[in-house]
């Protein structure tokens, strides 16, 4: 497996345990509406929930997207240092 498939992969795994888990937002909408007793409340909800996963998830997937880049580009990187290190040698 290639390191930016198994990145990927644990990525997917903490997604299934956060939707499994129960203890994630979704209570709160339900809250929320029950307090209201309104189900208005509860979509009411969802749009701040929404928000607040979609930064959850950038902030988790960029610096894995950035790993997986300097995972590519990791020999060219590599051998550039080398050959500066070698020229200032030189």
């Amino acid at each position: 497996m290639s390191a930016s498939a198994a990145l990927w992969l644990s990525i997917v795994a903490v997604g299934v345990y956060h939707g499994i888990n129960p203890a994630m937002g979704w209570p709160l909408a339900v809250a929320n509406g029950m307090a209201a007793r309104s189900a208005r409340a509860v979509f009411g909800t969802l749009l701040p929930l929404g928000g607040g996963h979609f930064i959850a998830m950038a902030v988790v997937l960029l610096p894995f997207s950035w790993l997986s880049a300097y995972a590519d580009w990791s020999r060219p990187i590599r051998i550039g240092a080398g050959l500066l290190v070698l020229a200032f040698g030189v």
